[in-house]
């Protein structure tokens, strides 16, 4: 029960209230203490100073006061009287036992009064309880004569600081009791969010990704609850875009082994066919074993970026590897009579992995040839600024509707599905770029018009230091 967060707070809350009433306690305990015991203390000590007066100008004429005058003091002011000579010796008391006359006190309040410091002490007698002493010196033109010594009860004052104390105590456990209710509900409060986010986690644990808490507020717990949920609605996200791969990749791989099939099959029936037959059928088995070779690869490519997330960098000559990919897609734009153009202004290398780079740029300008009529053109811009590699692929191709530029890179979305399976496409090729130039920590933004075409610009740090 103990390992609840709940209880924790609860125990935690009521610890810092004991320790704050004990301290307040402490100090409050000390504070009255003294506050009533100097007050008595003060007052014996100026009624014994006002009695040693009296009695100075006896003392000075070596004269002993009268006893009636020691003991009416005594009973005025609720005190037992001694008067002790200058050697410490008792001359007169006010009790009628009269049982220290003669005896020397030795006390330290006695030496020191006698010293002409008046003191006050505090003990403990077994029979009379707490007992305060007051010893002032009997002073006679500036000569110490003898002293008066002061006895006192003080149960009274002790009774009542008990007294006190047992209230105060009353009170800390009345408060701590309330404390202690009220932190099991502020800690049941704070601690109900926190249930909730983990209850709603362990559901989402078992696959319930449309599980969301409904926590609001501005504080650490309500920024964790919307952190949940912009969690949850990503995973939900990527839970279908997961089943809506693995189900188009299914159907991407169903598709060519099903006509492999059907076509083996009608060999296989068909005996009497002619070796023309027989060679145009193979042909078409080739033609789509490479097409599953190539859906294959790229694939593979997606998966090992995937999981593989380095890079192999180096200083690129980006003019020769741009140069590279014209020279190998000139053909495919030849047969549209697709007019290619390049500006380039790139005057330095950079640093960047070129294999990546090459299929970057591979995919950028085989999508825009292939989605470009005939007698079209492809515009393709290079340039380094302030250390970025800046690409651009212009085409005056299809273009793509707005609402279907979000999903471009996700795997196998193609926008015209029956054009693009004309052409060969597996809506594989912008997820691949992508992928590459996050690696490269760069971004790809998209601007297009539907039949006016599409803009397509890579933009990626190519200095070492970035």
């Amino acid at each position: 029960m103990f390992n609840n967060l709940r209880w924790k707070l609860s125990i935690t809350y009521l610890l810092i209230i004991v320790l704050v009433m004990t301290l307040s306690g402490y100090f409050l305990n000390t504070s009255v203490t003294n506050y009533y015991l100097n007050n008595v203390k003060i007052n014996y000590l100026s009624q014994a100073n006002i009695l040693a007066n009296i009695i100075s100008e006896s003392f000075f004429k070596g004269q002993t006061p009268p006893k009636s005058t020691i003991k009416g003091f005594g009973d005025q002011i609720g005190a037992r009287v001694l008067l002790l000579d200058y050697n410490g010796k008792v001359i007169m008391d006010s009790f009628e036992t009269n049982e220290f006359e003669g005896m020397i006190f030795k006390h330290n309040e006695v030496t020191a009064a006698l010293n002409g410091e008046g003191k006050a002490g505090i003990r403990y007698l077994k029979d009379d309880g707490w007992v305060m002493y007051i010893v002032v010196p009997v002073i006679a033109y500036r000569e110490v004569k003898g002293a008066v010594f002061l006895s006192t009860s003080i149960n009274n004052v002790v009774k009542e600081i008990k007294t006190m104390r047992w209230q105060y105590l009353l009170v800390s456990v009345f408060i701590g009791a309330v404390v202690t209710l009220i932190s099991v509900l502020v800690a049941r409060y704070l601690t109900g969010p926190i249930n909730a986010l983990t209850a709603a986690a362990k559901r989402m644990a078992k696959g319930a990704l449309s599980t969301r808490v409904d926590i609001t507020g501005r504080d650490e717990i309500g920024q964790l609850a919307q952190a949940f949920n912009a969690m949850g609605e990503e995973l939900e996200k990527y839970d279908k875009r997961q089943k809506s791969f693995v189900a188009n990749a299914s159907h991407e791989l169903r598709t060519p082994l099903s006509s492999i099939k059907a076509l083996v099959e009608s060999l296989i029936d068909d005996q009497k066919s002619d070796i023309a037959l027989y060679k145009e059928f193979l042909k078409d088995i080739n033609s789509e074993i490479n097409r599953l070779s190539r859906l294959v690869d790229n694939l593979l490519n997606l998966a090992r970026l995937d999981k593989v997330k380095n890079l192999n960098k180096r200083d690129v000559d980006v003019e020769r590897l741009i140069k590279k990919v014209i020279t190998r897609l000139k053909p495919l734009a030849a047969k549209k009579n697709i007019e290619l153009n390049l500006k380039m202004k790139v005057n330095r290398k950079l640093y960047l992995d070129p294999e990546k780079i090459f299929q970057v740029i591979w995919n950028l300008l085989d999508n825009a040839i292939k989605y470009t009529p005939q007698n079209g053109r492809v515009f393709i811009s290079v340039k380094n600024k302030s250390g970025y590699l800046i690409i651009r692929v212009r085409d005056t191709g299809i273009g793509i509707p707005m609402e279907d530029i979000e999903y471009i890179f996700e795997p196998f979305v193609r926008i015209d599905k029956t054009r693009c399976r004309e052409l060969g496409g597996f809506g594989l090729g912008l997820p691949l770029v992508k992928e590459i130039v996050e690696l490269h920590r760069g971004k790809i933004k998209v601007n297009s018009r539907p039949k006016k075409g599409s803009i397509f610009t890579v933009i990626i740090p190519g200095d070492n230091s970035k």
